[in-house]
């Protein structure tokens, strides 16, 4: 997993045929992200889930799901910055 996560810009994997697009990468994953991430999915067995962690470049909270490929112990993930998630809150 971490030369998946190491890479800078855009990764495009083919797999079987579909194209996973993991994202611009280099702007969110500093080193301490990264063994947060690996740490998480070696928790997890192989299987999905959810993480959160501070960012020190982005200077806010990344929320992260990932899922298994099922090939090479490979993950697909989708990080969404908090400013993001909570761009539509109503703060009353």
């Amino acid at each position: 997993m971490k030369h998946i996560l190491a890479a800078v810009g855009l990764q495009l994997l083919i797999v079987i045929g579909f194209v996973i697009v993991l994202g611009l990468l280099r702007s969110y994953f500093v080193n301490t992200c990264l063994r947060t991430l690996e740490q998480e999915t070696q928790e997890t067995k192989g299987k999905g889930g959810l993480t959160a962690y501070l960012s020190k470049n982005a200077e806010e909270y990344l929320y992260t799901a990932y899922e298994p490929v099922g090939i090479n112990d490979w993950f697909v993930l989708v990080t969404v910055p908090e400013s993001v998630v909570l761009r539509d809150v109503d703060h009353k």
